[in-house]
């Protein structure tokens, strides 16, 4: 395993640990932050929008 699926797998279990299970999408998401293709700081704006209950 790599060092991006186990950062991957990282992320997950801590998600999961906050029952926040992360579709397939999202985990592409980080990995294409990881791999510098999308801007982290915009994919983690998003991620909370999603995610917040207003």
């Amino acid at each position: 395993m790599d060092k991006t699926e186990k950062i991957i797998n990282s992320v997950c279990a801590n998600m999961r640990m906050e029952n926040m299970l992360l579709t397939c999408e999202e985990k592409e998401k980080i990995r294409k932050c990881l791999e510098g293709k999308y801007s982290y700081d915009d994919e983690v704006v998003k991620l909370v929008d999603k995610y917040t209950c207003v």
